[in-house]
């Protein structure tokens, strides 16, 4: 043997053993592990591991140099992405791994997939849109894939679905993220995408307990109340989590909401009530997974509450795991006292930690592999056009009124578009063009359209086309949805006509400043498929399979 092999050898066996006592535990059966790593943790790490707070990998609010010294001292379990790009997300978590003590948890809002946080990633459906579909499993399929395009970048758990009933039209913050108004489709949808989500190894948070769908208030600005009584809310808001609850589902995240028949004290959020976390979720409902809270930096919490007490009230209310801490530090210090004092028991800390460190093994982060970032953002685009197509063709819907026949007359159309941005329209163009039908067109974006648009008759055209087109999915201040009030106001006087056709490439609430089309059509979304599909339904290429999810104009 020559003396550089024996070297080689000789380096290679010290390697392998620097290896293997560098993470003994792997080895370990769950319940070993998971006691192991508890038993090695000192009290302010074990708290530590209670929270997970914002990263961003790109972006005006990159923060690595914050998030780096908490995972290094061991005093985070977890970070939930906001910002950045798939490739940079990569890198910081293998980075962020390789220092940590205990591997972190990485959590994402991924409501329709990663396109919802990162640059260069393009979005599946909306909610409204899956609801229009009813279809449990197309909206499967959609959460698996979802959860593959999420574990491909090292993510554990999605912070989906929403379950909220949006029995609010003016909902300023769930709105078009909910599958609807009726509770038993909510519910349908909602068991559907967690389903998915679990086949790729995803953890699901049905959000956001007890029920945020009835509110007129942004709990990121001020905190809601929900006047009902437990009756009402038994049958509306509650009805979804009591379901998946059933169904097995593993995380629930509280919201930021005033329930005084769940809880009468004045202005303390569901997020910091003991009953409602731990008497309403944990013993009335029986549920036992990992509870988290809604982000705590939010207004809804912080406008009554100071940094570090919010943390402390929340993990006393029941929360297991904290997001988006003000103060980690702070936090930590506060519930560490507290512990101290005997205010919190070791059976209380152990019980939320053993539950986090359980959920880290069955990630498979006892025995952590770095990620792979090349071709991230390609490879997050793989599937998203087929399920944008998809959830067209399932979700267009005839809402009210005719279609137009290919052998009628089709020699002067009139296509007219709303809130026209860059790019929007394109679909319908080469919609009508692919048919070989001949269209005037105008862009009420543009003034000089609007000028003309007054002097058009119904007579001067066999069909008139109106496409509505999204600007933001929420309501806003002018409750119209980013739309200009002098475009919508400019087509109302063709309410009446036969011969108008109004497709609603936005959310469909839009309607309600609008009502009274005799022909109208849904897609929803603005984008190629949902523009396409828009066309083919009014010129019945395709059939209007769809059927909205909430309630407009009396429809």
């Amino acid at each position: 043997m020559t003396k550089k092999i024996f070297q080689f050898l000789v380096g290679f066996i010290v390697l392998f053993h620097i290896n293997s006592w560098s993470n003994p535990t792997t080895s370990l059966s769950k319940n070993q592990w998971v006691d192991s790593v508890y038993q090695s943790l000192t009290l302010e790490e074990k708290i530590g591991q209670l929270f997970m707070v914002a990263a961003y990998s790109g972006g005006k609010n990159l923060n690595y140099s914050t998030i780096k010294p908490l995972v290094e001292q061991g005093k985070i379990g977890g970070v939930i992405y906001m910002q950045g790009n798939a490739e940079a997300q990569i890198i910081q978590t293998n980075e962020l791994q390789s220092i940590s003590k205990v591997p972190i948890l990485i959590g994402m809002d991924a409501e329709w997939g990663l396109g919802m946080r990162l640059t260069g990633v393009r979005d599946y459906p909306k909610q409204t849109s899956l609801g229009a579909t009813r279809n449990m499993e197309f909206v499967e399929e959609m959460g698996a894939s979802v959860g593959n395009q999420l574990k491909r970048i090292g993510v554990h758990i999605n912070f989906a679905p929403v379950v909220d009933v949006n029995n609010n039209p003016l909902n300023p913050i769930i709105n078009f993220r909910s599958f609807g108004e009726n509770k038993n489709l909510v519910t349908a949808l909602g068991q559907a995408y967690m389903k998915g989500l679990e086949k790729e190894g995803i953890t699901a948070v049905a959000k956001h307990f007890p029920g945020h769908g009835d509110v007129s208030v942004d709990s990121h600005y001020d905190l809601p109340v929900i006047n009902k009584t437990i009756k009402e809310l038994e049958d509306l808001e509650l009805y979804p989590f009591k379901q998946l609850i059933n169904k097995g589902l593993q995380a629930v995240m509280i919201a930021h909401l005033n329930v005084p028949a769940m809880d009468n004290r004045t202005k303390v959020p569901s997020t910091l009530s003991y009953p409602i976390v731990t008497e309403w979720l944990k013993e009335k409902l029986k549920f036992n997974g990992l509870i988290f809270t809604d982000a705590l930096n939010m207004k809804g919490v912080t406008k009554y509450y100071s940094a570090g007490e919010v943390d402390l009230k929340a993990f006393l209310a029941g929360n297991d795991i904290l997001l988006f801490s003000q103060n980690v530090n702070k936090g930590i210090s506060m519930i560490q006292e507290a512990y101290e004092k005997g205010e919190i028991s070791e059976q209380r800390l152990k019980s939320s930690v053993l539950k986090i460190l359980a959920l880290k093994y069955d990630k498979g982060l006892h025995q952590f592999q770095t990620i792979d970032n090349s071709q991230a953002t390609v490879k997050a685009n793989e599937q998203i056009d087929w399920f944008l197509a998809r959830s067209s063709q399932l979700g267009t819907t005839l809402l009210t009124g005719n279609t137009i026949s290919l052998n009628e007359s089709n020699n002067k159309v009139l296509l007219i578009s709303v809130n026209e941005r860059s790019g929007s329209a394109r679909g319908i163009k080469e919609g009508l063009n692919d048919l070989n039908i001949n269209t005037t067109y105008l862009s009420l974006s543009n003034a000089a359209d609007i000028q003309r648009l007054k002097n058009i008759k119904q007579s001067e055209f066999d069909h008139v086309i109106i496409s509505i087109h999204a600007s933001q999915n929420y309501p806003g201040r002018s409750k119209m949805y980013g739309i200009p009030a002098s475009q919508l106001n400019a087509i109302k006087f063709m309410m009446s006509w036969d011969n108008a056709y109004l497709g609603v490439l936005a959310n469909p609430y839009i309607l309600q400043s609008i009502c009274g089309f005799k022909n109208v059509i849904i897609g929803y979304e603005n984008n190629l498929f949902a523009e396409k599909a828009f066309i083919n339904v009014l010129f019945e290429q395709m059939e209007a399979k769809g059927t909205i999810p909430v309630s407009v104009c009396g429809y």
